[in-house]
């Protein structure tokens, strides 16, 4: 086999390494946009989520599973602002408690 009889083989491999670079690199490339996008949504998420008010039943202090006397919020067991909301709120109707 002489050097000429090799030139083709060669070629095919630097062809095939050439291939495979542009490959990595759009990998690389298509996940540094993907992060760039994903930044840029938490970011944007981040700035805008005090725009709507929370959509709440009743803040604790309304609620008929929080004790007036210790603060202490039955479901969770915790000590509750009286400002504070959740999602498990019952408000206490009028005259009934």
């Amino acid at each position: 086999m002489t050097l000429k009889d090799l030139i083709p083989i060669f070629a095919l491999f630097g062809f095939i390494f050439s291939l495979a670079c542009i490959i990595c690199l759009l990998i690389f490339a298509g996940e540094a946009i993907r992060e760039v996008i994903r930044r840029q949504r938490i970011r944007y998420k981040q700035q805008h989520r005090f725009d709507k008010p929370p959509l709440a039943k009743c803040y604790c202090v309304d609620c008929r599973k929080f004790n007036q006397a210790s603060g202490e919020c039955r479901v969770i067991g915790l000590c509750m602002a009286e400002d504070w909301f959740c999602w498990s709120a019952e408000p206490v109707k009028e005259g009934k408690i």
